[in-house]
């Protein structure tokens, strides 16, 4: 796949990048930037966090640790639109793949955030409130904001087992993604698939409550 534009009822709405031109050891991986509301309001942050270069531990290797299979597609909805990021990730022969983070090697509220995919992070730069850090399945996070065009929300859902959102605020921007070891390793066994349809409805203005819980799951 090639970079590509996404495009809801004729309104370019995301750009997808596949292949940054990143060191490998800022742990280059596909974005969607810039992506915007309906009403023109950017809602992806220009860069990624910054982050000082590490080394890799072992690039694993040169072992094959998972296979990922990605799809990426913006859809309308009554209140913006959706973007959809589904995704399988499958353990190649040999030892079980353990995902984990922080949390999981002991240090409590470091997040997690290793193991996740498929959810665009950091959102963009003005974050005034962000909702959802910690909650599991059946539950949605959300971010308010405003750009010079407007204020926006978005709303994430499509976490399975035992997943939580993992949420952090900087004085800078703001990270969302679904964690699938955010308190607890987790075993991928060989020849295992995990697969998570991830969902973001990307909409203008401050949605109440009510609005977020009322807006309708992708499909």
């Amino acid at each position: 796949m090639t970079d590509r534009q996404l495009w809801v009822e004729g309104v370019p709405v995301a750009f997808y990048v596949v292949e940054p031109e990143l060191d490998i050891r800022l742990g280059p991986r596909p974005y969607l930037h810039p992506g915007r509301t309906l009403g023109g309001a950017t809602v992806t942050d220009p860069l990624r966090p910054s982050v000082a270069p590490r080394r890799i531990a072992g690039d694993a290797g040169g072992r094959l640790l998972l296979h990922e299979s990605r799809r990426v597609a913006a859809s309308p909805a009554p209140l913006g639109w959706w973007l959809s990021c589904d995704y399988e990730l499958t353990a190649p022969p040999g030892p079980d793949v353990v995902l984990g983070g922080p949390a999981t090697s002991g240090y409590p509220g470091a997040g997690g955030m290793a193991g996740s995919s498929g959810v665009p992070g950091p959102v963009s730069r003005g974050v005034h409130r962000c909702r959802g850090h910690g909650s599991g399945a059946g539950e949605r996070g959300t971010v308010a904001g405003a750009d010079c065009r407007g204020a926006y929300t978005l709303v994430f859902e499509g976490l399975s087992g035992d997943d939580r959102w993992f949420v952090r605020t900087t004085g800078e921007y703001a990270g969302v993604c679904a964690a699938l070891a955010y308190d607890r390793p987790l075993a991928l066994a060989a020849g295992s698939t995990l697969s998570r349809p991830i969902r973001v409805l990307v909409a203008d203005g401050e949605l109440t409550r009510a609005q977020v819980s009322d807006a309708s799951p992708a499909r």
